[in-house]
């Protein structure tokens, strides 16, 4: 086993690497963490059966984590990407992959991941029918779930902030961050259910904070202070920036 494992890391990197995801837009540059832990082989004569466990992310707001994975490793070590058929290995790493590109393609257009949720959607449907379908009904209707309607204020609202931070960082320009993340407030309004705005928050709190604080905008940092209410640090954050403009 140790002999077919030795580059399994190179190998890996390799195929995430080099593979064009997205060939309409070659010059978007993701980083993102991958971590494989295998916790069991099983020798089946002709195979090997592994268990492991999976995660990666955006290094930012989105982190994807598998427990529970049983694969058989790709045939003669090959790598190669077929969309039309499923592999237990690489369709586990392609279906994240997606999900990840996906989910920053939302930060630039609305809905603009579409495709690779879709991309996403068409492995799954093919685990169905896999031999190794271990947890594909879940992660299948978690990805559902993801593309339903009830999320796209979210996904617009993740849209919405990035371009309030494309106007502070990129174009330089207070005021258009500040009038984009008005916008942003308007819609958590509209987001009824808090635990969808977990990660939202821990990613961007500060810099939605730090927009109304250079605007002196006070009104609408007691507004995120009621917004953004169940973590008592970013609570605390919301009011020193109120007191340091009082001041």
């Amino acid at each position: 086993m140790q002999g077919v494992l030795h580059d399994l890391k190179e190998r890996l990197v390799r195929y995430v690497s080099e593979y064009d995801w997205n060939p309409e837009e070659p010059q978007l540059t993701l980083s993102m963490p991958l971590v494989v832990q295998f916790k069991s082989a099983v020798d089946q004569g002709a195979t090997v059966e592994y268990t492991a466990t999976f995660a990666c992310g955006n290094q930012g707001d989105i982190r994807l984590d598998e427990r529970t994975w049983r694969f058989r490793l790709p045939e003669f070590g090959r790598f190669e990407n077929d969309e039309a058929s499923f592999d237990s290995f690489l369709g586990m790493i392609d279906y994240h992959v997606h999900l990840i590109v996906a989910h920053e393609f939302d930060k630039l257009g609305e809905f603009a991941g579409e495709a690779h949720f879709e991309s996403a959607r068409r492995i799954s449907e093919l685990a169905m029918f896999d031999e190794m379908s271990d947890g594909w009904t879940r992660r299948r209707d978690e990805l559902n779930r993801l593309m339903s309607p009830e999320m796209r204020p979210l996904r617009t609202l993740r849209w919405v902030t990035h371009t309030a931070l494309w106007f502070r960082d990129v174009i330089g320009s207070d005021y258009e961050a500040w009038s984009t993340i008005l916008i942003a407030l308007e819609l958590v309004e509209e987001i009824d259910d808090q635990g969808m705005l977990s990660d939202y928050w821990k990613a961007n709190y500060r810099s939605v904070a730090e927009i109304l604080a250079t605007a002196r905008d006070s009104d609408h940092l007691f507004r995120l202070i009621r917004l953004d209410s169940m973590d008592p640090q970013r609570v605390q954050h919301y009011h020193d920036l109120v007191t340091q403009l009082e001041n």
